[in-house]
This record gives structure tokens, sequence and C-alpha cells, in this order.
């Protein structure tokens, strides 16, 4: 039971080490150069379910942003609400879909490209409905998507409610280390950037042929992967700032589900295909595939204490600490790597006092992981939001 126990401590290593030289290596570096061309002609992209809420506000922040070479599209996307209504008002050139049988963001951007095609931008930006880019933001990011013949995920940020409750700051900040930190560990090692379903510019020529019409639960990381298994540079870069609300109460359960589902299910999914183009020669895909590896903070936390339990437990009853000592340097590497992190990019979202709620915050995400044992997530669901009438 011991030597067991020994080698799955062994193997456990794996996920802490790269989260923690993912979070130390995002600690430093510079980001993409901004370009110091004029942007060339983009359209934007915003798919939209039962958006009627906010897509007036985000439409405004993205006219704001253009010139008359340039184009919004709405995709009303099998709503049941005033999305379609309130954009068309808002000034976007509007495409309406309805299809029972095709559901998911990766089907309304197949149909907004469509229409594209009749008269191609230079770059195609994506920018989800409930998000507001940054002043600045669109024209930068396709004017190096331009520059570098890349696809370019821009920083997306999660804003707090202004009263959250401790497990959605704390998700906030999960949020922040996995779009940013991990984000800026991986450019600094090599890696492609991972997809994250809006404020991401495509040169032309890659979005059309993109195979975008999916409906994955997260359809954006697998989109990102895809592209990055045929050879498709992407780029990070966190000048070019994206920010949608957090959510809270059940809308925050049914989110986290829905992105920590999809995450593990493609990380099943697409292993063996990272792998074997590593070895044909794209080792930097190595990196990503080792991203993939390490699991759901919470969950990982959750896995190394079980694991330092039992190490405790054989060694109380003569069988010796090894163990104990393997996880416990495992969830300190973890720890420092997390704190620095916070210390750099935290500080202003999560009060110190909230990060003692963590052992609740675990507690809390708990259901979400049981369901990974034979009822995982998989279809595609809309967060929850206050809508118009």
């Amino acid at each position: 039971m011991s030597d067991a126990l020994t080698v799955l401590a062994v193997l456990a290593a794996l996920p802490p080490l790269v989260f923690g030289a993912e979070c130390l290596a995002g600690l430093g570096g510079s980001g993409v150069a901004a370009p110091s061309e004029a942007p060339p002609p983009f359209a934007v992209i915003i798919p939209a379910h039962n958006e009627a809420a906010g897509v007036a506000a985000t439409i405004a922040a993205v006219k704001a942003q253009l010139r008359a070479v340039d184009r919004v599209i709405v995709v009303a996307d099998n709503c049941t609400d005033k999305t379609a209504a309130i954009a068309g008002d808002a000034g976007a050139e509007l495409v309406v879909r309805n299809c029972d049988r095709d559901l998911g963001k990766g089907f309304a951007l197949a149909a907004g490209r469509a229409v594209l095609r009749a008269a191609p931008p230079t770059v195609a930006i994506v920018v989800d409905a409930d998000c507001l880019p940054d002043p600045g933001a669109l024209p930068a990011l396709a004017a190096t998507a331009a520059r570098d013949q890349a696809v370019i995920q821009g920083l997306y940020l999660l804003e707090d409610a202004p009263h959250p409750g401790p497990n959605a700051a704390i998700s906030t900040f999960a949020f922040l280390i996995k779009n940013h930190v991990r984000q800026r560990g991986l450019r600094r090692f090599g890696a492609p950037a991972l997809l994250q379903g809006t404020g991401m510019a495509f040169p032309w020529s890659i979005f059309d042929a993109a195979p975008l019409a999916s409906g994955n639960i997260v359809e954006d990381l697998e989109l990102g992967i895809e592209l990055a298994i045929a050879g498709v540079p992407i780029k990070f870069s966190e000048s070019t700032c994206f920010r949608s609300a957090a959510t809270t109460g059940a809308a925050l359960a049914t989110q986290r589900t829905r992105w920590e589902h999809g995450a593990i299910g493609i990380a099943t999914r697409y292993s063996a295909r990272l792998l074997l183009a590593a070895v044909r020669g794209r080792p930097q895909l190595i990196l990503v595939l080792l991203d993939l590896c390490v699991p759901p903070v919470a969950l990982l936390t959750l896995i190394l204490f079980v694991l330092a339990l039992a190490g405790l437990g054989i060694g109380l009853a003569g069988g010796g600490f090894g163990v104990l000592v393997t996880i416990g340097a495992e969830i300190a590497w973890m720890a420092v790597a997390l704190l620095l992190a916070w210390w750099r990019f935290g500080r202003r979202a999560l009060p110190a006092t909230t990060l003692l709620q963590l052992p609740a915050y675990i507690v809390w995400k708990l259901p979400i992981y049981l369901r990974l044992i034979g009822r995982r997530e998989r279809r595609w669901i809309r967060t929850a939001r206050k809508t118009t009438p």
C-alpha cells in the first residue's frame, strides 16, 4: 500500500510543478510589443444568446473604437428575448440564427463568418456580448494580429460585483491566475497562448479556415488547440484588455461547472494528439499539454491534501513519512507560487482576509467535482444573468 502511494505521490507532483513554474514565470517578462502602424480594416463579431441586458453596452463600447472601414456584427443566436431588436437599434449589423440542432457559440461565430465572406476584413475579432473592451483595445489587437500574422488573445479579466461573497471573490482571483499569470508564464516558456473566448483577433486567412462550428462547452479552448496543432501561431497580448462582470450565486456554480468540466474533457481528448504533434517536430506543444494536465487549483489542492492525509496515516502506522514529505513539498511549492502571484497581481481584487476562506471555497466546489464521476457536464449552458423583459 505504501509503495503504491509513493508512486502516486511522485506522479501527482507534475501538476503542482507545472502550475508553480507557470506562476513564477508569469511574474516577470515583457508583453507583445504594441504596433506603431495603423490597424487594417477589421470586423468585430459578437455572438449573443439571450443577451438583452448587456449587448447594447458592448456594442456602444465597440463602436467607439471603430472607423468607417470597420464593422460590428451581432449574431443573435437562438434568442428568446429582445437581443436582436436591441442590437439592431444600437447600430450593429444583425444576423439572426435559429437552429434547435446546432447549439453553441461556435455555430454563431460560423454564421457571422459566412456574412463576412462577401467582403472580408483584414482581421476578425471576437468579443462576447457581456464583455467590454478597454479603450483602444480593438484597433491595437487588430494591428498586432496583422503585423504578426498570428492569432492574438487579449487579456480577459472578470470585474468583481460591488459586494462579492468569498466564493465569487476567490473564483475571480482564480480566473486572473488562469487568464493572466499563467498565460504570461506560457509566453515566457515559448508556448502558444490559450484562447479564452473573447478578445480574440484572427487574420482573415486564418479565421476563414478555422474550425468554428463546434458545440463544445469550451469551444474557444478547443479552437485554440486545433489551431496550435495545425501550426498556427497564437500569442498573448496583455496590453489589450477585455472585461466581463463576475457572476455570483447559483450562476457562478453553473459557470464554473461548464468551464472546469469542459477543460478536463479537452485535456482527456487532446493529450494524445498534442503529444504526437510535439514528437513530430512541434516541441512547444508539450507545454500546452502540460498546462492542460493541471486540474483546477481547488481540485488539485483537494487531491494533494487527501494524499497528505494518507501519507500521515502511513507514517503514524510505522511505514515512514516519505509520502507526507513529498506531498508537503508539492503543496508548499504551489502555495509559494500562488502567494507571489497574489502579491503581484491580486492584492487589490482579493483581500488577504478572504484568502482564509479557501478551505470553504474548496468545500463549496465539491459537488462540481463529484459530478465528474458519471455526470460530467457536456452541454453548452448559458450563464444566467439579469435580462431586460
